[in-house]
């Protein structure tokens, strides 16, 4: 924390007192010492008004004054203009009075009278101190608001937990210190185990947190793992939504058994100050009144960079100190000998160490008792101020990668048990796409919002990944509401770790669009080869025909005949080939789907050519995802085996084999099999007994998904043809225990 009278711009205070000579004294006395800017008003209501045209670091008032008194007036400032600190100043010294100003909300409460210059010096000290803590609250409040609010690399303990406990968050540091892993800790309700007294004090420290006073801070007990006792430190913030619910709280400690071990040491007695000064682990100093360091701790001598000879006896505490906190720091140095009770035992300040290098201070500071020594513990915070820095910067990074995303990007919050999620923050891209601003939907629930949500499909993946975690990829479906006729999406929906979740989306770049005139484009195409197909079959048909009368009126040339009979073969060739581009051209034409191998084959039985062999199916219920014309793959091979299969050719079994990374479906027969110079050519086209365009076609089909053929059977005791279908091609509803082994 830098101090009070390092700042440049002055504090700025409203002063409010019906005794007009008081409040010109007190104005001059407080600008004179070039700390303060001081607006005076006589009048309450008058004040309020000054109040909402104009900014004030803190307000002063007089307690009893004519129409509003000092209690109202803090009533309206509250209720107003929130927490702006308010010291209430007057000559009424009830007790009554204290308390009721207290209760609503005073930060302090001085008594007027006595020496003119005193009167300054408190009044001067409260309102720097009360500015001060509203200034490190705020810092704190707007720093816990930021995406990144811790780094693993602080030597801080700390830990995030929801109202019933469960930690979501505790740094390495924290697991370090506890013994006890962060996958232990996240998710549980993990809770060091303290003294009872502690435990209650605890307790009661986290259930006074409110909206407008959610930080508290505590020192307590632990016992170790060992039976030992440990003191901490700790910052308690709770985090509000923004209608007042508590969301979860945050703590920040760190272990100040030292301290405090040091502090006991010395309340206990002087014979052993010694020994704990020189071996606390912090650096530590005894000062005389004089500002002479008469006693310095070698980690003292460390942060300072001076070996103890050069510092004891001879360096005054005020050559470490930065011109700018010099002068604030030695009033607290003279107050604290005059009047213990009002100066400060805990703050901040910038430390010069002998290479010039600024290190920023926590100081524990306080008198010796019987004596006009203090002794001061110093702690070194750079790094946890580093680390405040680091956050700032990574959030900045953060932000700038949320923000340049070039997908759309919403961040949400469930509400009602998973019932519905609000929208938390909304990207650039997001908003271009949804052609809305993110001002307009954060806070709001997304059914509201985008009501086609349920319908689309997209609402039941957050409820599921929400639920459980797991992420998943929503794929493309068009989303409709009265806002948007009808646009393509897919959303890939992940949960962090604060429990919110995050979806990930594109309109698709369009896509869609040049997909569906690709398709059309293929429909034209596809339209000419069946109108050209039709034209050169009807001619096929004609010269067939002629072949025939043609036949009939040379019956009698032989050597004509034999012309006629390659004409007419060379036609059905023809014929044949024209019919294989009808099939061809039908691939890939209708997206592939999951379809019944045992269903399609059954369905394909009848269609074969011949009865009297045994054909056997055994695949339960596997499903395969492949393109539509895989009947014909199917059909294919059992009609080659039924016209090539010879006489030995009596069954034909179907059956199937999964592993983990694929299905294998086997058509296997007892027939003649293939010869092994016709195995390497089988699946080429145009090679075979007949057109030699059946297996090349069933290979062209499978391969749209990935899925391949192979022939291993052997030559002389039958054909066995292996489809082999990738894990990721292929599905058993119900889970068949025999297959998935």
């Amino acid at each position: 924390m830098e101090s009070l009278s390092g700042k440049e711009t002055r504090i700025s205070v409203l002063y409010v007192d019906d005794e007009s000579a008081f409040l010109d004294i007190m104005k001059t006395v407080l600008e004179r010492s070039g700390r303060f800017t001081v607006t005076t008003t006589e009048d309450a209501t008058d004040a309020l008004r000054l109040l909402t045209f104009h900014h004030y670091d803190a307000i002063v008032s007089d307690y009893q004054m004519p129409g509003m008194d000092g209690i109202e007036f803090l009533k309206a400032v509250r209720h107003q203009f929130g927490d702006i600190p308010f010291i209430l100043f007057t000559g009424k010294g009830r007790e009554e009075v204290v308390i009721d100003a207290m209760n609503n909300g005073a930060d302090f409460y001085l008594q007027k009278g006595g020496d003119i210059k005193s009167q300054y010096t408190e009044l001067s000290n409260k309102i720097q101190y009360a500015v001060s803590r509203r200034r490190i609250e705020l810092d704190l409040r707007e720093s816990e608001e930021r995406y990144r609010n811790v780094v693993e690399d602080q030597t801080e303990l700390i830990c995030r937990f929801l109202p019933d406990g469960t930690h979501v968050f505790v740094n390495e540091a924290y697991c370090r210190y506890f013994g006890i892993s962060r996958d232990e800790i996240i998710g549980s309700r993990f809770r060091p185990k303290l003294p009872r007294d502690d435990r209650e004090a605890v307790t009661r420290l986290i259930e006074s947190l409110t909206p407008d006073h959610p930080l508290g801070t505590i020192d307590h007990r632990i016992v170790m793992q060992d039976g030992t006792f440990r003191w901490q430190h700790w910052v308690d913030r709770a985090i509000f939504l923004a209608d007042g619910r508590l969301k979860e709280f945050q703590s920040v400690g760190r272990d100040i058994t030292e301290l405090k071990i040091a502090e006991q040491a010395l309340r206990e007695s002087e014979e052993k100050y010694r020994a704990v000064f020189e071996n606390t682990g912090t650096a530590m100093v005894t000062l005389e009144e004089d500002q002479i360091i008469s006693l310095a701790n070698d980690e003292f001598s460390n942060l300072s960079g001076y070996s103890r000879d050069e510092i004891e006896g001879k360096k005054r505490w005020t050559e470490f100190v930065v011109s700018e906190d010099r002068e604030w720091m030695v009033e607290q140095h003279r107050l604290r000998r005059q009047n213990h009770d009002k100066a400060l035992t805990h703050y901040e300040f910038r430390f010069i160490r002998k290479s010039g290098e600024i290190r920023d201070i926590y100081l524990s500071i306080d008198m010796i008792p019987g004596t006009m020594k203090s002794i001061a513990s110093l702690q070194d915070i750079s790094g946890w101020k580093k680390t405040q820095e680091a956050l700032l910067e990574s959030e900045e990074r953060f932000r700038q990668l949320f923000s340049r995303m070039p997908s759309g990007v919403a961040i949400y919050e469930a509400v009602d048990n998973g019932g519905d999620f609000v929208f938390k923050d909304f990207n650039t891209m997001a908003e271009a796409i949804e052609h809305v601003r993110k001002d307009e939907i954060v806070g709001r629930r997304v059914s509201e919002v985008f009501p086609g949500v349920r319908d689309f499909g997209l609402f039941s993946v957050f409820q599921r990944v929400w639920r459980t975690g797991t992420p998943e990829y929503y794929p493309s479906a068009i989303y409709r509401d009265a806002r948007d006729p009808g646009t393509w999406r897919e959303n890939w929906v992940y949960r962090l770790p604060t429990g919110e979740i995050i979806a990930i989306y594109n309109d698709i770049t369009d896509r869609k669009l040049a997909e569906e005139a690709l398709i059309q484009a293929n429909k034209r195409l596809n339209l000419l080869s069946s109108i050209t197909r039709h034209d050169i079959l009807n001619q096929l048909m004609a010269l067939k025909g002629y072949n025939q009368v043609s036949r009939t009126l040379l019956e009698n040339t032989p050597a004509l005949i034999e012309i006629f009979d390659k004409e007419e073969k060379i036609a059905g060739i023809i014929e044949e080939e024209i019919l294989f581009t009808r099939d061809y051209q039908e691939m890939g034409v209708k997206e592939p789907s999951w379809q019944n191998v045992n269903a399609m084959i059954t369905q394909v039985i009848p269609q074969l050519p011949r009865t009297d062999v045994s054909i056997s199916v055994d695949l339960s219920d596997i499903e395969v995802f492949a393109d539509q014309l895989l009947e014909k793959v199917f059909f294919n091979l059992l009609d080659n085996a039924l016209r090539y299969g010879g006489s030995t050719l009596h069954a034909i079994k179907i059956t199937s084999q999964v592993s983990e990374e694929s299905l294998t479906i086997i058509c296997e027969d007892d027939g003649e099999g293939i010869t092994p110079e016709d195995k390497s050519h089988l699946f080429n086209r145009g090679f075979g007994r007949h057109t030699g365009l059946g297996l090349f076609l069933a290979k062209e089909i499978l391969a749209i998904t990935g899925i391949a053929i192979r022939e291993n059977g052997e030559p002389g005791k039958g054909a066995r043809f292996e489809i082999v279908v990738p894990r990721e091609c292929f599905r058993i509803p119900g889970g068949n225990p025999r297959l998935d082994k």
